[in-house]
């Protein structure tokens, strides 16, 4: 099969995994009859369940299957779809992935603190931007 999905288009591969999950088969068991690595095939039906991620590879022919599975994994950040698109085609898909994935998982812990805080009666702020007028009181002069 290897040489046989050589030609195949990631959207292709995609829909080829997703034809294999509709006949009950896991994704290790498709890796497995297809003689193909796990990752590929969760890559595959991720993009097969993904409506922008299957687009995508309609539209941008350098895609690949890993990257339309990233971006079905930010599908509802247009702003991190935009990034990730630029990215592969810059060649700079990995560190801009890591990067998306590094703010996502920070701003999750962020929350997840700040609710903590807010249970416990605390006021929480956000922390000032570069260019706001808002001085913190250990900076400000005398």
């Amino acid at each position: 099969m290897r040489g046989r999905r050589s030609s195949l288009a990631p959207g292709e591969l995609a829909g080829a995994y997703e034809q294999l999950a509709g006949f009950g088969l896991s994704a290790a068991q498709i890796a497995k009859q297809t003689a193909t690595k796990r990752a590929e095939v969760t890559a595959g039906l991720a993009v097969a369940g993904s409506e922008l991620a299957r687009k995508a590879t309609e539209r941008w022919d350098f895609l690949t299957l890993d990257q339309a599975a990233a971006l079905a994994e930010f599908e509802d950040d247009t702003e991190a779809t935009k990034a990730l698109v630029a990215g592969a085609k810059e060649g700079q898909f990995e560190h801009v992935v890591q990067r998306l994935r590094d703010d996502r998982d920070e701003a999750q812990a962020l929350a997840e603190v700040a609710a903590e805080l807010t249970a416990a009666g605390a006021t929480v702020i956000e922390r000032p931007g570069y260019n706001s007028p808002i001085l913190r009181l250990d900076l400000a002069e005398p």
